[in-house]
């Protein structure tokens, strides 16, 4: 392995941190007793510390089963919520299965998709992105990092690009763990997903999908259904 950009080693501190909360808040956050007033609470606590740290709101944080379902949440989400201004998205073909199986669905929904071709070196450039951009584009959505070939996306250069088109949704799926804070406090996008694997922690299930305090209410009613529905990890 030459890097973490795929998965990290779980950290001593991550290890006896779930240990503990393993053996002693074990219950279920929904339920009424004691033992579940406890977890939730945790849960809570735990949720307002990583709004702080990624700059979002501690409503548009939720957990789910991977980052599979993070993906498809955020992308269905901000598609359905912006179709009354178009129908015209934009992905890359190097994305993620879990990418381009929610995009082929939102083809199958009506709406329009354009698959850019990356470079030998995996970047997508800002001259495909303007070329491929229209008046009812209302979504673009690249990973930041590619796990694979390290391959980093000029996020910056594309961002700047888009920061002006009011209509647009910007979903960067983040493979990128070093400086988040300060990335995500400069962040056009309103919506990031990460897994904890990717910062140490265990291994199984979780994925996060965040979204920014000025977005929050940015997703589909019945997508933030889901996401409010989905039981805690």
């Amino acid at each position: 392995m030459i890097d973490y950009a795929a998965t990290t080693p779980m950290s001593s501190h991550a290890l006896n941190t779930y240990e503990d909360v393993a053996k002693n808040v074990f219950a279920n956050t929904m339920s009424p007793h004691n033992y579940g007033t406890q977890a939730s609470q945790l849960l809570s606590f735990c949720r307002s510390k990583l709004a702080v740290l990624l700059n979002a709101d501690p409503n548009g944080l939720y957990f789910t089963s991977g980052g599979s379902e993070s993906n498809h949440l955020a992308i269905e989400g901000l598609a359905k919520a912006h179709l009354y201004k178009g129908k015209h998205l934009i992905t890359s073909l190097g994305e993620h299965s879990s990418i381009l199986s929610t995009f082929q669905k939102l083809e199958e929904e009506g709406f329009e998709v354009t698959y850019l071709p990356r470079t030998a070196d995996g970047h997508v450039t800002l001259a495909q992105i303007k070329t491929a951009v229209r008046p009812d584009t209302i979504l673009v959505s690249l990973g930041h990092v590619n796990s694979e070939i390290g391959t980093i996306q000029n996020v910056k250069a594309i961002g700047g690009f888009l920061k002006g088109k009011k209509f647009f949704s910007f979903v960067i799926p983040c493979n990128l763990s070093a400086n988040l804070r300060s990335m995500f406090k400069r962040c056009i996008s309103p919506a990031w997903r990460f897994q904890r694997i990717r910062f140490m922690a265990p291994k199984e299930w979780a994925s996060a999908m965040s979204t920014l305090k000025r977005h929050t209410n940015r997703f589909c009613p019945m997508c933030r259904m889901k996401m409010d529905s989905a039981p805690a990890p």
